[in-house]
This record gives C-alpha cells, structure tokens and sequence, in this order.
C-alpha cells in the first residue's frame, strides 16, 4: 500500500462496526471538525433526516440515479452476488457505491456505512461475492470519483455495554439485532473478517489505504481519534 500523499488527494473515510459501537456519533464528530477546518466535504443527505420514510425515499432516488448512470456497473454489481438474490443486500450496495460516486469534486467523503459494512452485511446472512466482479464495481466507482486514499476506521466497544445497548434497543439498524447476547463476542470478531476480506480484494493496486482501530467506551474522548485523522489529511 502506498503512503504517499499528493496536494490533489481525495479521501474516502469509513467507519466499520456492529451497530451500536458509536460509528454515526465518530463520523459526526469529525465532520463538525472537518467543516471548522474548511474542509470541502460530502456527506450522504440520507445521514441529516431523521424520518425513516424520507431516509427510504432519498436512498431510492440515489440508488434509480446511479443505475440509470452506470448501467455497465450496475450488472457487475449484480452479477458479483452469487445464485441466491437478496434485495436488501443489493440495495443496500447500490447505495454505497452510489455514494461514494457522488463524492467526486470533493476532497473528503465520509460514510458510516460504506465498503466495508456491506461486505459484513453480506457474510452475516452467509451471502458470497464473487470477488473478483465486487472488486471491479467498487474499483470503477472510486476511480470515478477521483478518490486516491481511503481511510478506513474500524470502532469497537466492550462486548458487556454492548449486549445491554442492544436489549435495551427500541428499532434495530440490522439484522444484528436477532442476534443472541451470546453470539456477539463472534460477531464482533466478524468486523475483522469482514475487513480482512476487503484487505483481499486487492484495491490498493488502484488507490492507498488506511486501516486505524478504534476502541470505544464510555469515558473515552473521540477527540484522540479525530486529532489522528486530521493528521493525516493535513499531511497530504
């Protein structure tokens, strides 16, 4: 992976964890330091509404655009699932490369739910890629966008405060939800799995990337976290 940084850099950041861990609370802490720098940032619409009906609606006019845009990519995408169709893990991957095309123009694009996410969506419902396809959509979509390094934040939070947020949980994020209290310790180890399988895709032949771990607890201030990224963009 190469380190280099050049003036003309965009950064793709992604926070990758369960739910519950605090990814939504990091992006949107960074973001508020992102625009007191100046910083030209995108960032999905869906993330600043609130009604879930609106959320629906903004993911599917952003999912139709990018069909309609990138028809070629869009069958890769498709044909990169195996036999068995799952629309919710289709959708939801339309929607991630779709944002991620739309950080074009953009020096910082940052997603709480990016690459990384959808891969682990895909294995905790034992759904395969072929890896070579979802290598060439999630190539072709950053190459259009212009991004050159991405960073990706993996954030962890203890496995006991963990299990007590997610039955104290009123509406579920994700399937994660149905889990047992006694499955998560796997499934944290899962964001792991899920990462190494993106480290396997091999993308960095076409762009830089970055991993930082992130564990998150209840004293603990994000600003350590924030200050090591900003670090990092200001050195590009």
């Amino acid at each position: 992976m190469s380190n280099t940084k050049t003036k003309s850099d965009k950064y793709l950041i992604e926070f990758a964890g369960l739910p519950g861990v605090g990814k939504s609370f990091l992006l949107h802490y960074l973001v508020t330091e992102l625009q007191n720098s100046n910083k030209k940032l995108y960032l999905p619409k869906v993330y600043l509404v609130e009604r879930r009906w609106r959320k629906v609606l903004i993911k599917f006019f952003v999912v139709f655009s990018f069909i309609s845009q990138n028809l070629s990519t869009s069958l890769l995408l498709l044909r990169s699932f195996y036999v068995r169709f799952h629309f919710r893990l289709v959708f939801n991957w339309f929607f991630v490369l779709a944002s991620v095309q739309r950080m074009r123009g953009f020096s910082y694009g940052l997603l709480d739910q990016g690459i990384v996410q959808a891969i682990w969506s895909c294995q905790y419902r034992g759904v395969n890629l072929k890896a070579k396809l979802i290598s060439s959509a999630i190539s072709r979509v950053i190459r259009k966008a212009g991004i050159t390094q991405i960073i990706i934040v993996e954030v962890y939070a203890d496995i006991k405060h963990h299990s007590n947020w997610l039955s104290a949980r009123e509406e579920g994020q994700s399937p994660l939800e149905d889990a047992s209290p006694f499955r998560l310790i796997d499934l944290s180890e899962s964001i792991s799995t899920a990462l190494e399988t993106f480290k396997e895709l091999k993308l960095e032949k076409h762009f830089s990337v970055e991993i930082i771990s992130y564990q998150n607890t209840p004293d603990k201030s994000p600003n350590k976290l924030v200050e090591d990224i900003l670090s990092r963009l200001n050195n590009s």
